[in-house]
């Protein structure tokens, strides 16, 4: 069985509310990342990761989720997310992740994934079908 993958893209914050503590946000594009490794927005599979769409910091397992995907889908920009961070009170430092996203001081996502199929190149190469593992801020 392959490993767990992880990708960082630099992505953008596509649209805020703050009543809500919402944002929308491109979490992995259909372009090569830092190594090369481009993931097929085609493959994304969705369905296990919508039973409990909680997205991590820094792909961080032992702590709390900073935040929930309400929404989550592919589209023509890749694998979009609607995230919503709960407030100061309920949870501080998911509040400070909220506060650097909206402030511009964060602007990359990174995901978590079991590729199905893949190809060892040396070049850009796509990675189709892909569980979805975890959805997270990335702090690079």
């Amino acid at each position: 069985m392959p490993n767990t993958l992880y990708k960082a893209f630099q992505a953008e914050v596509l649209d805020q509310e703050d009543s809500r503590r919402t944002l929308w946000a491109v979490a992995s594009m259909e372009e090569p990342d830092r190594e090369g490794d481009v993931i097929l927005a085609e493959g994304w599979e969705l369905e296990n990761y919508r039973k409990n769409p909680v997205i991590l910091f820094a792909h961080k397992y032992d702590q709390p989720p900073v935040a929930r995907a309400l929404e989550i889908g592919v589209s023509q920009k890749g694998l979009r997310f609607r995230a919503q961070f709960p407030s100061r009170k309920e949870y501080p430092f998911a509040d400070t992740i909220y506060q650097l996203y909206r402030g511009g001081d964060l602007r990359s996502f990174s995901v978590g994934f079991i590729p199905k199929l893949w190809e060892d190149r040396k070049s850009p190469y796509p990675l189709p079908p892909a569980p979805t593992i975890s959805n997270n801020f990335t702090k690079t």
